[in-house]
């Protein structure tokens, strides 16, 4: 998309922004180009659990090496659709710092959920009660670690991190919560072509 500036005689301002307009110069605010790379340095998915499965329910939200940022707001957002963002350096090396730490790198599932359930059970035996989350939305984070890639993933995340004083779940609620963010940003710029 291309502004077109126009000299308008005074007199003739309506007509000449009219034109403007109509030639494709409309708005200040040019659209973006999606981010370059094919394979992002941090990638978060987040997948609502409470939307019909047939309707766009995914939040995608793609950072690159560059501090390039491409966030993927779902159908279901009044502000749906394809969205870039510029992260510095300093920035990109703090979310980095909170994505990359050793309690996740070394993440396992299964593991973890046998911890959550032998300390569930313990609870239950000290007459505590138990909370679950059937439906909850399922977070899922990717990133490459010193040229490796990593990944973790878990159902009801925040409500998990805060319930179990487990160091791995908590890392992973922090991390993507710093990531989760970017995709709240107001100085987002729509993506040219992108999805309205």
């Amino acid at each position: 998309m291309s502004i077109v500036l126009r000299r308008c005689a005074p007199a003739r301002v309506l007509p000449c922004a009219l034109l403007v307009f109509l030639s494709g110069g409309a708005g200040l605010a040019a659209a973006a180009s999606p981010c370059g790379g094919d394979m992002p340095a941090i990638q978060l998915r987040i997948v609502a659990a409470g939307i019909a499965p047939d309707i766009d329910r995914t939040t995608v939200i793609r950072v690159y090496d560059d501090g390039c940022t491409q966030v993927h707001r779902p159908a279901y957002r009044r502000d749906a659709g394809e969205y870039r963002l510029d992260l510095d350096k300093s920035a990109l090396d703090t979310l980095r710092s909170r994505v990359d730490r050793p309690a996740l790198r070394s993440f396992d599932a299964k593991r973890l959920r046998s911890e959550l359930a032998a300390a569930d059970k313990k609870t239950v035996e000290t007459g505590s009660a138990l909370h679950s989350e059937p439906d909850a939305d399922y977070y899922e984070l990717r990133w490459v670690s010193a040229g490796k890639a990593a990944s973790a993933g878990w159902a009801g995340l925040p409500a998990a991190a805060a319930r179990h004083e487990n160091a791995t779940l908590k890392q992973m609620a922090e991390a993507v919560q710093a990531i989760e963010s970017l995709a709240a940003r107001s100085g987002a710029v729509r993506i040219e072509g992108g999805t309205p």
